[in-house]
């Protein structure tokens, strides 16, 4: 089995998103794969940024916050900020429009609102709205600089939506 084929069958069992130190804790406590690097836990840390970042919203796994990865179909909101961290804007903005958007554009404002409603996101800025959409923005502009495919498709008058890949 791979270390993503492992992966999986820890997170189905956790039926929750998990650090990857603990994916990785799992994964070699139950025997279910070996490695013979020192540090197994980077190992499943980069086959799930690979793995999101090649497939896009078609991989089978989710990143939830720094370091934490759950399965795609399981999309849950997390406990709320005072239990967890909160996500990256670009983060937040992704499990919105999972759960959200029924697979069509949201407009940036909305996406923010319900950010903060199920608090992924924390600010003390006085423009969260501002803050969604630059970062959104940005992040389709980098990923299109270095080639890759961005998880995001900005769609016209503050519109976003999933990439389609």
């Amino acid at each position: 089995m791979t270390v993503l084929d492992v992966t999986y069958t820890v997170l189905e069992d956790a039926k929750e998103p998990l650090h990857y130190i603990e994916i990785a804790k799992r994964i070699l406590e139950r025997n279910l794969w070996t490695s013979h690097g020192k540090t197994p836990e980077h190992t499943v840390n980069a086959q799930l940024v690979v793995d999101i970042n090649k497939k896009g919203t078609h991989s089978k796994f989710r990143r939830y916050g720094q370091g934490i990865y759950g399965l795609a179909q399981t999309v849950k909101t997390l406990p709320a900020t005072t239990e967890r961290e909160t996500l990256s804007f670009t983060d937040a903005a992704e499990q919105v429009l999972l759960e959200y958007s029924q697979q069509k554009p949201m407009h940036y404002r909305e996406i923010t609102k319900k950010a903060l409603e199920m608090h992924l996101i924390k600010t003390q800025g006085r423009t969260p709205e501002n803050t969604m959409y630059t970062q959104i923005f940005y992040d389709i502009k980098r990923k299109n600089q270095r080639g890759d495919i961005s998880r995001f498709e900005m769609l016209g008058d503050g519109y976003f939506g999933l990439a389609q890949s």
